[in-house]
């Protein structure tokens, strides 16, 4: 079972596409009060008790970090490997393309 098939499982809910799954404000109960919602791209209010924001590089759309986080969107991938390949990489350095981008 994935994760997100546990979430839903447990009551949880998902909105996705960059129309409606993208969100353009927070919404707030008053200044300086907790978030109670998202406005997504087709105008939508979706209001709830709960938010999990998972904005991802898009965070600092959404959120003022008063430029001390530097979204980024690079894609990570963990592969398993036998005991014998563990052994032959095991002080391997790793390798990061920032500027070309990657994929496993």
């Amino acid at each position: 079972m994935s994760a997100c098939e546990e979430a839903e499982r447990l009551g949880a809910w998902f909105i996705s596409d960059d129309k409606v799954g993208r969100v353009t404000e927070l919404l707030y109960d008053g200044p300086g009060s907790d978030v109670i919602g998202a406005r997504t791209a087709d105008g939508k209010e979706h209001l709830t008790d709960r938010t999990i924001l998972t904005a991802g590089a898009y965070a600092d759309k959404l959120l003022d970090f008063e430029n001390q986080l530097r979204p980024t969107a690079w894609t990570l991938c963990h592969i398993k490997v036998s005991d014998d390949e563990l052994e032959l990489y095991k002080n391997l350095p790793v390798m990061f393309n920032v500027e070309g981008g990657t994929s496993c």
